[in-house]
């Protein structure tokens, strides 16, 4: 989304498909379902089928800007609070895992995991959550002045992609600097991928 149209792009980078209906905001995407979630500012938030029509809505700020359809048909949110398990249509909100105090943010990226598990990020490191029993596990340490943003999984060779922020004092100036990141599934660096960032 550019904030005013919702797009999809073919795997190939050829097709570009504008869907229809009002502006969207923050769309989530339920692969088994073919649906859309995603906010209309400032009243609802909607659900739409894969070519942009409306099936059905839900209350507006049901979920932020990093909630997840998952396969199983629930969705995950990352909030301010933490990990939450989202209900929208009932609007409700259950924390899974918190984030930690420490961290400086509200979150930097989540994605589904391997097996019934998702994993997230913020400033205080990667984590992953098993959906089934609440358990987190922090896979990789981080500090606010170095850590990942945005998460995307490889299910097949089972790895991680991301983005290292990273934030250093220069004089009077703040420094920073970014690398693309292949991670295994455990957050353990495979390598700094060589991208014209």
């Amino acid at each position: 989304t550019d904030g005013a149209r919702l797009m999809i792009v073919d795997c190939f980078g050829y097709g570009l498909t504008e869907l229809s209906g009002p502006v969207k905001y923050a769309p989530f995407i339920d692969r088994q379902g073919g649906r859309i979630g995603c906010s209309v500012p400032e009243s609802s938030g909607l659900i739409l089928d894969l070519q942009g029509l409306v099936v059905d809505s839900f209350g507006f700020g049901c979920f932020s800007r990093y909630g997840k359809w998952l396969d199983d048909g629930r969705i995950v949110d990352l909030y301010c609070t933490g990990l939450e398990i989202v209900d929208p249509w009932s609007c409700t909100r259950a924390v899974i895992a918190p984030i930690p105090s420490d961290d400086f943010g509200c979150g930097a990226g989540l994605v589904q995991g391997f097996e019934n598990s998702v994993l997230w990020c913020g400033t205080t490191g990667l984590y992953r959550t098993d959906l089934a029993g609440g358990e987190t596990m922090l896979l990789r340490n981080a500090c606010n002045s170095d850590y990942l943003s945005g998460l995307s999984v490889d299910p097949v060779n089972r790895t991680i992609l991301s983005t290292r922020m990273i934030l250093r004092p220069d004089g009077q100036d703040l420094h920073v600097s970014s690398t693309v990141v292949l991670l295994d599934e455990n957050g353990r660096l495979i390598e700094e991928c060589d991208v014209n960032w």
